[in-house]
């Protein structure tokens, strides 16, 4: 059950609600894209996208999992030598489906994106089933305009 009192302020990571086993637990990090940086005239512009760094002190295999089917990793690699470790979502703009991504903005409110990289979570060690300091990581990601 989710701890959210609406499912708009619930977290969406690539067009799909996050688990509620997941979705209030770790500690998520939004990186905003880099201030101060100016153009010719001297007008301030953004440098970059948004981003985020998720962190759990522990997932199990069934989060990892499904982390790991969100981003379509896994055997056959789709290239050669290599699993696929993230995956670019889009929001479809049908006004019906979830954003790509909808993860917290630098002051604890819920922000909707309308694209986002995802990446597998990494991981520091294995341990007795659970993959333990797991980093889950969103980038490219872009704000959408309402």
């Amino acid at each position: 059950m989710t701890i959210y009192a609406t499912n708009a302020d619930r977290p969406v990571a690539g067009l799909m609600y996050v688990p509620d086993s997941m979705e209030a637990r770790g500690s998520p990090l939004p990186i905003a894209p880099f201030p101060g940086i100016t153009n010719g005239t001297g007008d301030e512009v953004k440098a970059g996208d948004w981003g985020m760094d998720w962190t759990f002190t522990t997932l199990n295999r069934v989060e990892m999992d499904w982390w790991a089917n969100l981003v379509t990793y896994g055997y056959p690699p789709a290239t050669p030598g290599f699993p696929r470790n993230s995956h670019r979502f889009s929001y479809t703009g049908d006004g019906l489906a979830l954003p790509a991504a909808r993860v917290w903005g630098l002051d604890g409110r819920m922000i909707d994106f309308v694209t986002a990289v995802i990446y597998i979570p990494t991981w520091q060690k294995y341990q007795n089933g659970y993959f333990h300091d797991c980093i889950v990581r969103f980038r490219r990601m872009v704000v959408m305009v309402p």
